[in-house]
């Protein structure tokens, strides 16, 4: 039996290598990688129209979440990648094992900001 398609929406920060964005493509997940204009917005700007789009923001910045106005961190879908953008290996290897776990658990309503590390997922907020 084939796994459903798209697995989720995910929105990728400025910061994350367009490598990622590539396997995340070839793992069936709809992903957005920001080009042009949208490379430039603020924070806010971004959690504006992944709402606004019905997506999960993925990032390396630890920080993105502190200065978002309340009304918008209420709604905000937070993956925090806790590896070096840079190390593309281990990178791949902590989304294998628990980008879907992550996912899973934004969806449910547990939790609107999650960290991705090499040593699992943690709940931020």
């Amino acid at each position: 039996m084939s796994e459903a398609c798209p697995k989720a929406r995910l929105l990728l920060d400025a910061n994350v290598n367009i490598l990622v964005y590539l396997w995340l493509r070839d793992k069936c997940y709809d992903v957005e990688w920001l080009t042009g204009v949208k490379r430039e917005w603020l924070n806010d700007q971004l959690v504006s129209y992944a709402i606004k789009e019905g997506c999960i923001i993925l990032t390396h910045d630890k920080e993105f979440y502190r200065d978002l106005p309340s009304e918008l961190l209420r709604k905000a879908l937070i993956i925090i990648l806790d590896v070096h953008p840079g190390s593309i290996y281990l990178l791949m290897k902590v989304l294998e094992a628990f980008l879907d776990d992550a996912v899973s658990m934004l969806k449910v309503g547990g939790a609107s900001v999650v960290l991705l590390s090499p040593n699992g997922i943690e709940k931020v907020m």
